[in-house]
Formats: C-alpha cells, structure tokens, sequence
C-alpha cells in the first residue's frame, strides 16, 4: 500500500516521525489507544489500513462505503519501536487528500 503523508503541525510526545511524515515510531512499549480519521473518496475496491510494522492491522481497515470520512479507534499492544502508518491499498494508489484536515493521527499510550 501508499503510506498517507501527514500535515507538519504535530505533536509528539513519546512518538518521532520519519522525514516525510508518514511513518510514526512508538518509545515505549504499552497499551495504545490509536485513531485514525481519513477524508477522501475511495474506489469500491480500495481501502485504507492502519499498518504496524508494515503489516496490515486488520480491525483497523476502512473500506469504502460511498463516503468521504473514515474513521478508526482502536487499543492496541505496542513493542517499543514499533512504527505505524496509515496506507491506501488498491488501484487508486495517488491519493488526495481533502482540504483541512485531510488525515489525521492519535497515538495515545494508556497504559
């Protein structure tokens, strides 16, 4: 899949990013609540995931359902390094996002 490249206003506690701002890196291991909205319109047969370690993290998929927005909360055990990305998987692999908030990010340890 093509990772989603984040905005640059963020903020990072316990979390680094790579250069382009599409891959986010976990300090410490623990519980996470993560969260991940995406406005942009989908193909039928595309998807967007939450990917951890590059590996599709499947109660956290969003397939396409005639809508813009997409949404996902989820709890989840992370190792320390771990990283996450949020991907499009499908034939419509350039994307755009739309204006505003176009995707967004919440990595949360909660425990």
């Amino acid at each position: 899949g093509t990772a989603l490249r984040f905005p640059e206003n963020q903020v990072l506690s316990g979390v680094t990013k790579n250069g382009a701002n599409t891959e986010f890196t976990v300090s410490a291991s623990g519980h996470y609540l993560v969260t991940c909205m995406v406005n942009i319109q989908l193909a039928a047969a595309d998807f967007i995931a939450l990917a951890i370690n590059n590996v599709i993290f499947a109660p956290a998929m969003l397939t396409s359902a005639d809508t813009a927005s997409y949404t996902s909360t989820i709890i989840v055990q992370l190792a320390s390094g771990s990283r996450l990305s949020v991907r499009i998987y499908g034939q419509s692999r350039t994307t755009s996002l739309f204006d505003g908030s176009g995707a967004t990010l919440t990595i949360v340890r909660i425990k």
